[in-house]
């Protein structure tokens, strides 16, 4: 056999394998969307933390260069509103209305 011949099958091999995760991972996505269970979007893992956003560093630090001191304000815009986030991954996320 070829070289090129076993590339294209281990090739054609991977290709299905990943077509089966991907195909495993939308069952359970449905499952659980049937369930009503919160799960994470990026890992479906079902191990979730709710709380309140903070204050953020990035916002205040951008605000601070377009507006001065007065822009260090800009780090609370956001602050309170509920935030998800994955235990398992750490993925963030609002909750959907």
């Amino acid at each position: 056999m070829s070289i090129f011949k076993k590339f294209i099958e281990d090739a054609k091999e991977g290709w299905e394998r990943g077509n089966e995760k991907l195909k495993a991972k939308e069952i359970k996505k449905q499952e659980l969307e049937e369930e009503g269970v919160i799960y994470c979007p990026e890992c479906l893992s079902t191990n979730i933390q709710g709380g309140k956003a903070g204050f953020r560093k990035g916002k205040a630090a951008a605000g601070a260069l377009i507006a001065g001191p007065l822009g260090l304000a800009a780090g609370g815009i956001g602050s309170g509103k509920v935030e998800l986030m994955c235990l398992e991954c750490g993925n963030k996320w609002k909750p959907k209305k």
